[in-house]
């Protein structure tokens, strides 16, 4: 998917700039994702009424098949449509999400952690490369700076919102 100057401008089309929006949302998406719940152990740990080291596994699963999808993921999906890549991983992110916020048993929030890793890995695996070829050269920094969800208030905004919710259920 790769999109062109519009002719004699020398700028990148605004349907470029949505796709940069578009992949900076999933990663914000990714981000909070994954941030989000290290504030919430303790509180999902009584909810669930097991102990808080045994939460903190749906902090240590999906990161680890994250770490192992991305790679696989980038050489299963390479002659795929990312857009539509891009719109099951967000999907899914948002399935295993819905999941996680009505679990009421363990193994049910462990596996939809497992699916959000997923998710996550394949977003990571394709946000900044996409970025790249979605402008032109002199634009390839500023897209990249905002696609992978890197900017200094993603962290920031899960932290917050992980705080704020501390008090209620999931």
């Amino acid at each position: 998917m790769t999109t062109t100057t519009e002719p004699g401008t020398g700028t990148s089309p605004p349907r470029a700039w949505a796709a940069i929006a578009t992949i900076a949302t999933a990663t914000f998406a990714v981000v909070t994702t994954e941030l989000l719940p290290v504030g919430l152990l303790t509180p999902i740990a009584a909810d669930l009424r097991v102990a808080p080291g045994t939460v903190g596994l749906t902090m240590t699963v999906p990161a680890l098949v994250a770490a192992v999808s991305a790679p696989l993921l980038t050489l299963v999906i390479r002659s795929w449509d990312r857009r539509f890549v891009l719109a099951g991983l967000v999907g899914l992110l948002v399935l295993a999400n819905a999941v996680s916020t009505v679990a009421t048993v363990f193994p049910v929030l462990l596996v939809a952690r497992l699916a959000a890793g997923l998710a996550t890995g394949g977003v990571w695996a394709m946000a900044a490369g996409l970025a790249m070829r979605l402008v032109p050269p002199r634009s390839v920094a500023r897209a990249t700076c905002w696609s992978p969800g890197t900017s200094p208030p993603t962290p920031s905004c899960a932290r917050c919102w992980s705080s704020s919710v501390a008090s209620g259920r999931r």
